[in-house]
């Protein structure tokens, strides 16, 4: 009896069961995902910001695109990782973590605002929100963005608190600040703020002066390190890169991410349309205000039309579903399918809701906390959108996909699908019949939806190999137990590439220097002198396609086009390693992080700081000179800091170059992280008696380019015993981003060097 009882009971509640078995699944299936985390530059940068904090702190968080070197103001992101690892140096500990406290953020929105959607509501807005392909790709994915996440969560759910319960004004204060502190992670969370002003004065829930208050004194704690450092120095003005480099540029005002943004703005609307004028954009303007003052002013008619089944909402949406399809060639397929799935969803919900389909089936909900969330949803793709091509000039929807913008959507839409089903599930009690046939299309939906989840984070694990956390560390453990390497090593005879149809790729954005610093020691320099390409794959195709490779080609000692002496190949199972040695010149490298500088990098800045361009200086310690070069031509907005160093060993004048400039390959993030190239640059002696001259290449191709990154190291055969002046000569300078190109510099390094 027990028994019939039991599987009564379970017939009875299938639906529920079902959903509690697929959310098990879900969890299970994100905690794989985020075992196989990646991680490159960014994470990397903010992990070895975060680790020094005590010893350079920071008031700034990651850097700007497109913004000549500046950072988002506050350090917030830096503050709680550098908390995160003194709980634990071990990053997939650190990883679990953020997730589990995303994932409990996420209850807490749920359960502190929406509990009345009951465990089918909330059941569908976790599996929906948790399953959406944008948290899965990031929350795979260590960096500021995914970090950042949960502190946008929290400010949502006390925002959507103080809309249910204007009693208890803190919650609007707490909101603000959490929103605050997630802007110094990405600034794109700052896309909450608009809503949040409108919606305040929208329902009265406080006065302009309480809520100038409220934004003040929120900002001010979220921001206290930042503003504090404006009166008072914080940072350590020797050590920090920001400071440093803030003081490279001639004119502050491109350091001023401010004038930077409205110099954008003007110059993004003047390039959205040849016949664009200044009368067009004072109109938009115009219309923009008088929409606002309408909005403002009018909002007790709008709400009163609300409740009066006027279906605004639904004609918004219907119109931005249209703009959506209309523009679609601007958009991902991806995109497309999020709305043109999700929004007529929310339309039939509504058609339901407000002819009260539903009539005595209960229904509870909070019309402000509904008609919010879609004010939200539609206000947040607007800004984003507008927000991006201001920053990179692409006009088209930004969210709905798997990029980092579409974060700050997620936890509305999924609230919002969440209750359009809820609602369509009560109109389907109606008939008993009708509600087993939805019910079973949901859970088929929910099935399929699930398959598909997991595809993604299968897909994701293949397509972000070469970022595995898990295979860079297997792959520098082989380094170190086969070859002792030392920290010193790692940074400049090793570097990372992958297979592409079995040819070599170099790995962009591949730096690994936190896991180096903090599992390396830094000992006397090893007598291993060769250097080491990893590469990176486990496609037995690629493979194949690769051993035939080094039988055919290899023997050609070529390297991405640099002659190189192959001396020995070992296969694994996840990554091939290549030992060789140069022909002439240096390693390839990839271990270092090209937003952090090193410390003959700060050298080289601080010495050149307020020194003549174009001009070299010198300093002799010992056996080494130093020459120190500040390169700044026309139309360059940052300069060139080079230091040379020339050591006379027995036979040879060990020379190495260091130039942050040309170690920016992997930043993408122009500004002062202009990708710099040197094309065939040169060192030239010339016999000051006979005038005979000696050159010595320093790359016979681009230094700068990809994995040829400084510091870069040549040998030198002495020339005859006499006196020499000493060029450095390049044959052509190009920057990317300000798209100079400057050809034949050369400089005259020193005027009377000593051969002895």
């Amino acid at each position: 009896m027990i028994i019939i009882d039991k599987l009564n009971l379970i017939k009875k509640n299938f639906f529920q069961l079902y959903i509690l078995a697929i959310l098990s699944l879900v969890i299970i299936f994100l905690l794989i995902n985020t075992n196989n985390f990646i991680i490159d530059i960014f994470g990397d940068r903010d992990l070895i910001r975060s680790s020094e904090i005590l010893q350079s702190f920071e008031v700034y968080g990651a850097d700007f695109g497109m913004q000549y070197g500046a950072r988002i103001p506050g350090g917030f992101n830096y503050y709680y990782l550098s908390l995160l690892l003194f709980l634990s140096e071990n990053l997939k500990v650190i990883n679990y973590i953020i997730l589990f406290l995303t994932v409990v953020s996420i209850f807490f929105l749920i359960n502190f605002n929406f509990k009345w959607l009951g465990f089918t509501g909330v059941s569908i807005f976790l599996f929906f929100f948790l399953t959406s392909g944008v948290f899965i790709y990031q929350m795979g994915k260590f960096w500021n963005p995914s970090t950042g996440f949960l502190f946008a969560i929290l400010s949502l759910t006390f925002f959507f608190k103080f809309i249910s319960n204007q009693s208890n004004k803190f919650y609007l204060f707490l909101s603000l600040l959490f929103i605050f502190f997630a802007a110094q992670f990405h600034v794109s969370y700052l896309v909450y703020l608009l809503p949040y002003i409108l919606l305040t004065f929208f329902f009265k829930l406080k006065s302009l002066l309480g809520f100038c208050f409220t934004f003040l004194s929120s900002f001010t704690i979220a921001y206290f390190p930042y503003l504090l450092n404006s009166h008072y120095t914080l940072v350590n003005p020797k050590e920090n890169d920001y400071f440093l480099i803030s003081q490279l540029i001639d004119e502050n005002r491109y350091l001023s991410f401010f004038y930077n943004f409205f110099f954008k703005v003007e110059n993004k609307i003047l390039q959205l349309s040849p016949n664009f004028t200044i009368e067009t954009l004072l109109l938009a303007i115009l219309l923009l205000t008088i929409f606002v003052f309408f909005f403002i002013f009018f909002k007790n008619k709008i709400f009163k039309n609300l409740i009066s089944k006027k279906y605004y909402v639904q004609e918004i949406l219907i119109l931005f579903l249209a703009l959506i399809l209309i523009n679609s060639k601007n958009i991902e397929t991806e995109q497309i399918i999020f709305f043109s799935i999700s929004i007529p969803i929310f339309v039939l919900s509504n058609y339901v809701l407000f002819k009260n389909k539903i009539g005595l089936s209960g229904i509870n909900y909070n019309l402000k906390l509904i008609g919010s969330l879609y004010f939200i949803f539609i206000l947040i793709i607007l800004c984003s959108t507008i927000g991006y091509f201001f920053a990179y000039g692409n006009f088209n929807v930004v969210v709905g996909g798997s990029n980092r913008y579409s974060l700050s959507l997620i936890p509305i839409h999924s609230i919002i699908l969440a209750f359009a089903l809820y609602v369509l599930l009560n109109f389907a009690k109606k008939n008993e019949k009708f509600e087993k046939t939805f019910k079973f299309f949901l859970l088929l939906v929910i099935t399929v939806k699930l398959i598909f989840f997991i595809n993604i984070i299968e897909k994701n694990k293949n397509l972000n190999f070469k970022y595995n956390y898990n295979n860079k560390v297997s792959a520098i453990s082989v380094l170190k137990k086969n070859y002792n390497l030392n920290k010193n090593d790692f940074y400049k005879k090793v570097s990372f590439a992958s297979l592409d149809k079995g040819k070599f790729e170099a790995l962009s954005k591949p730096s690994f220097q936190y896991y180096i610093d903090n599992n390396f020691e830094d000992k006397n320099s090893s007598e291993f002198k060769n250097c080491f390409l990893v590469v990176l794959d486990d496609s037995p195709s690629n493979k194949k396609k690769f051993r035939e490779t080094i039988d055919n080609n290899l023997n050609g000692n070529k390297l991405f086009g640099y002659k190189v002496y192959i001396l020995k190949v070992n296969f694994f199972n996840k990554f091939s390693l290549i030992e060789y040695k140069p022909f002439i010149g240096d390693c390839l490298k990839g271990i270092l992080n090209d937003y952090v500088l090193t410390a003959d990098e700060k050298k080289s800045l601080k010495y050149l700081l307020n020194k003549k361009s174009n001009f070299s200086f010198k300093e002799v310690i010992s056996d080494k000179t130093n020459y120190f070069l500040k390169i700044k031509e026309t139309n360059m907005i940052f300069p060139i800091n080079i230091m040379i160093e020339i050591d006379q060993k027995n036979s040879d004048l060990i020379t190495n170059i260091v130039s942050k400039r040309l170690r920016n390959s992997d930043t993408f993030l122009n500004g002062y992280w202009d990708s710099t190239i040197f094309f065939n640059s040169k060192i030239i002696f010339t016999e000051k008696s006979s005038q005979k001259k000696y050159i010595f290449k320093v790359l016979d191709g681009k230094l700068g380019h990809e994995n040829f990154k400084t510091p870069w190291r040549i040998v030198i055969n002495k020339p005859p015993k006499g006196y020499y002046k000493v060029n450095f000569y390049v044959e052509t300078l190009s920057e990317k981003f300000s798209n100079i190109k400057i050809k034949n510099l050369d400089f005259l390094i020193d005027n009377n060097f000593k051969i002895e």
